[in-house]
């Protein structure tokens, strides 16, 4: 019985990271993000253009921040379906993804909306759990990209 409450309490903490980041996100709460990743992170966000491999923590942050610096523009950040398997000190989730984002102001539309697929590799270590490994598979896009661009 211990064991499965233990799994369930790591499963839990685990969904509460990737929701806390999308919440640190939508704030805008940089402050928050050092506690999500690892020093350096495996990165997949090739559907975005970028490199695919080792980036620093710093740099995740920097991209994120460049993607969300547009302070009038709302967003919110809303993760379901969370598949998640602990295996001792490590684990993996994969998780939906809908982003909102909304703004005036952008030439080609005030809205943008990504649907997408998160899979996240995760390493428990004496704070918490952090993300060690994180790719995101697009599955849609509508309106206007540059509100986040």
């Amino acid at each position: 019985m211990t064991t499965s409450l233990s799994r369930l309490a790591d499963e839990a903490d685990i969904i509460a990271l990737r929701i806390g980041l999308g919440d640190a996100l939508d704030r805008r709460d940089w402050s928050r993000m050092d506690r999500f990743f690892l020093p350096v992170i495996e990165t997949d966000f090739s559907a975005f253009g970028a490199p695919v491999g080792p980036m620093s923590r710093e740099a995740v942050i920097g991209m994120f921040r460049h993607a969300f610096r547009h302070d009038h523009v709302r967003t919110f950040q809303a993760y379901s379906n969370f598949q998640v398997r602990v295996t001792g000190d490590r684990a993996e989730m994969v998780s939906l993804l809908h982003g909102y984002h909304a703004g005036n102001g952008f030439e080609g539309g005030r809205t943008f909306e990504l649907r997408a697929r998160y899979r996240d590799s995760l390493v428990r270590e004496d704070e918490g759990w952090r993300i060690a490994a994180t790719a995101i598979d697009v599955i849609g896009m509508d309106g206007n990209p540059a509100l986040i661009a």
